[in-house]
């Protein structure tokens, strides 16, 4: 089976069936997740719209472990910043 979580809500949100699963990918925009299996076939599914997208999942999870200060105080770009600030959503 394939899950897709709700990370706030601790429990999944869809599940959808798939035998022999083997890896997994998310499109960039997360909305499509693609899955391979032992045999060799590829299968779609539109993630549920409840899934936040790849980056934003990313900014939380980097944002559970840097305050607003560490985020300001990294040697990245200034438009990178403001995003896992907050100051851009």
């Amino acid at each position: 089976f394939v899950r897709f979580w709700s990370i706030e809500e601790r429990a999944p949100q869809a599940i959808a069936s798939l035998s022999n699963g083997l890896c997994c990918g998310f499109s960039p925009e997360g909305s499509v997740l693609a899955a391979g299996t032992r045999d060799g076939s590829v299968h779609f599914w539109e993630c549920p719209r409840s899934i936040a997208s790849l980056q934003h999942m990313c900014r939380m999870a980097l944002r559970r472990v840097l305050t607003t200060q560490q985020v300001e105080a990294l040697a990245i770009p200034t438009p990178l910043q403001d995003y896992l600030a907050y100051r851009v959503i």
